[in-house]
């Protein structure tokens, strides 16, 4: 490993290519949290430090980690990103972007000496190896798109806001003085450095993978994992990453995306709880690095783990969609009415390692559904589940290596602690009746984890259960009416 100090002008003077690897997250800086920053610190250093000390006092702007890749007889140096892409990428969207205002103006010397530090130059070079930088799949068509000065392939892609952003800026800031474009794009080349860390071929950069530069967007739990698996998996990682991962690289599961699908930290998440039956996984990258893969056989490697992954993410997808044409996403509506997903992780349980389906699979979600809809009615709505974390992680636990229907119904059946006893009808009635007195200790919030029989559900219906059910109740009394309405007309 190699450390040492580089700037703009060191990454991109010189024939190199940095090629960012396929299962890395896409370009995510914004303008609020990284793109304002970083113009004024450019806006300042080109204001304040004078023309011949550029270069004498960097401005660091964060770290990246590169490792080498063999050449080939003749050929350009290449790196691979471990660390750092989404600032090696925003310089090259500001490179475009100084090169596009000299355009503009028709300073044509001063932009092609601006695409010299975007692309490689010679003859015998292939179309690929004529970039400096090579983006993941997501990224690649707009990159290249920017840096070829071909206009936009899409107006609503990171990538040409930043471009845009940076543009408008540089535009505004120079004018029309060339003198004035050339000393910014003096001033990025020089001003501007980073720590580089570069890996030898026997360095392990999964063990030095990690976010160095404070003013980055931080990693989520899921990018975290997704960088370990790759960076651990052997052969093809682009083709591993094809086949395995890509489903993951679209909006559906993108946490800052609410308006479609789902989020992967949550899936992550209530993976961890199915696979270990533990209410608490976080950090969740940890929990699986250090305690999920200490689980796994020795001879399951990499290509398993990213088989499980899909291979709950698919039934995850059913569960959270919740279409009609789809058994478990029929099911799952329920869920959904009332925002809960507190037993999505039991569910994945018995989907994915019970592999329950048919009659059992219906008798178990039946069960689940009677169980939940009584513990909102006779506990104060949700106030009734804030125990089901822990309740049914430990059900995964004791179910894992003996499931059956009889002994998933006795475990509900025989909780008798103080938070998670049945109790008896006497004293859920007398709670539940219209003559019920909202201080008595027989309807302590305590939620406790109970199924609640027949009379204690008629009690309810016939007491002061609207108030108890709090902020969820219309839903709720919609819900039933649907239920007994479905009833009626399968009786018919």
């Amino acid at each position: 490993m190699e450390v040492g100090k580089v700037n703009v002008n060191s990454l991109f003077e010189d024939r190199v290519q940095y090629r960012i690897p396929l299962f890395q997250r896409h370009y995510v800086w914004d303008e609020e949290n990284q793109w304002e920053p970083l113009w004024a610190d450019i806006e300042n250093q080109l204001s304040q430090v004078p023309p011949d000390e550029r270069g004498a006092s960097l401005h660091f702007t964060g770290a990246i980690v590169i490792q080498s890749k063999p050449p080939l007889v003749g050929d350009i140096r290449k790196y691979e990103i471990i660390d750092g892409q989404q600032r090696l990428t925003t310089f090259q969207i500001i490179l475009c972007a100084i090169r596009d205002v000299c355009r503009s103006h028709g300073y044509d010397d001063s932009a092609s000496d601006v695409s010299l530090y975007l692309r490689n130059q010679g003859t015998r070079l292939s179309k690929r190896e004529r970039f400096k930088l090579i983006p993941t799949k997501f990224d690649r068509d707009e990159f290249k798109s920017l840096v070829n000065g071909n206009g936009v392939v899409s107006s609503t892609h990171r990538l040409y806001s930043a471009y845009r952003y940076f543009k408008d800026k540089i535009a505004d800031c120079v004018k029309s003085d060339e003198e004035k474009i050339l000393a910014l794009f003096d001033s990025l080349r020089h001003n501007f450095g980073l720590v580089q860390v570069l890996l030898g071929p026997n360095d392990e950069p999964e063990k030095i993978f990690e976010s160095l530069n404070a003013r980055g967007k931080p990693l989520l739990q899921f990018d975290l994992l997704r960088n370990n698996l790759f960076l651990r998996a052997d052969g093809n990682r682009d083709e591993l990453y094809e086949k395995s991962w890509a489903h993951f690289e679209t909006s559906y599961w993108d946490p800052e995306n609410d308006k479609e699908g789902t989020s992967s930290e949550l899936f992550l998440q209530h993976f961890l709880m199915a696979k270990l039956g533990q209410p608490r996984v976080k950090p969740e990258f940890n929990v699986y690095d250090k305690q999920y893969r200490r689980k796994l056989k020795h001879d399951n490697n990499v290509k398993h783990e990213l088989s499980e992954l899909k291979r709950y993410a698919e039934v995850y997808k059913e569960m959270t969609d919740c279409e009609e044409d789809s058994e478990i996403g029929k099911r799952m509506k329920f869920y959904q009415t009332f925002d809960f997903t507190s037993l999505h992780p039991f569910m994945l349980f018995i989907i994915c390692e019970v592999r329950l389906s048919g009659d059992k699979f219906q008798h178990v979600f039946d069960i689940l559904e009677s169980y939940t809809v009584r513990r909102m009615l006779c506990y104060r709505g949700k106030s009734g589940l804030k125990n089901y974390n822990i309740f049914f992680s430990q059900l995964i636990r004791d179910l894992r290596n003996d499931f059956s229907l009889e002994n998933f119904i006795e475990q509900l059946k025989e909780q008798t602690s103080d938070t998670r006893k049945y109790p008896i009808d006497d004293e859920i009635e007398p709670a539940l009746s219209p003559t019920y007195d909202e201080h008595s200790e027989l309807f302590a919030d305590d939620s406790a984890i109970i199924f609640p029989d027949n009379r204690a559900v008629k009690a309810a219906l016939h007491g002061l259960w609207t108030t108890t059910a709090g902020g969820i109740k219309q839903r709720l009394i919609r819900y039933i009416l649907y239920r007994i309405e479905l009833k009626m007309s399968e009786n018919k």
